[in-house]
């Protein structure tokens, strides 16, 4: 079974599944937890564990490469099925709910699109378009 975990500090993670269901519907398959005040990362790599098997496709997607909360699911990823990303965006969540990649090539396609999907915007009053893509 595929399962899809959100981990960040604070609140974030549970702010991006309330909007990634928002737009896509409840999804039973996606968790949200993050890391608050006093607490410490172990408490939520330990929740992870508990609801994983090895028959599991677990993606793990987390706030900030190199932070405590991101540092700490880095021991999950000694497991075969179970993959981590980090730099969580609403977008990148969306494609991994959606498309539900199996394959590293679809994978690091996706994650391209979440990097890629960053962009300044500007309204130009001089213009009557706005180009947004």
């Amino acid at each position: 079974m595929r399962k899809i975990f959100l981990v960040s500090h604070n609140h974030l993670a549970q702010g991006m599944k309330d909007s990634a269901e928002m737009i896509a519907g409840k999804q039973e398959n996606l968790k949200a937890y993050g890391l608050m005040p006093g607490g410490h990362p172990s408490q939520i790599r330990k929740a992870i564990v508990d609801q994983i098997s090895s028959e599991d496709d677990v993606l793990i997607l987390g706030d900030i490469a190199g932070g405590s909360v991101c540092n700490e699911m880095l021991e999950l990823t000694l497991q075969e099925n179970v993959t981590l990303v980090a730099g969580m965006s609403l977008p990148l969540v969306l494609e991994m709910i959606l498309l539900a990649p199996t394959d590293s090539e679809t994978m690091e396609t996706i994650i391209a699109n979440g990097q890629s999907g960053m962009k300044r915007l500007v309204l130009n009053p001089t213009s009557e378009e706005v180009d947004f893509f």
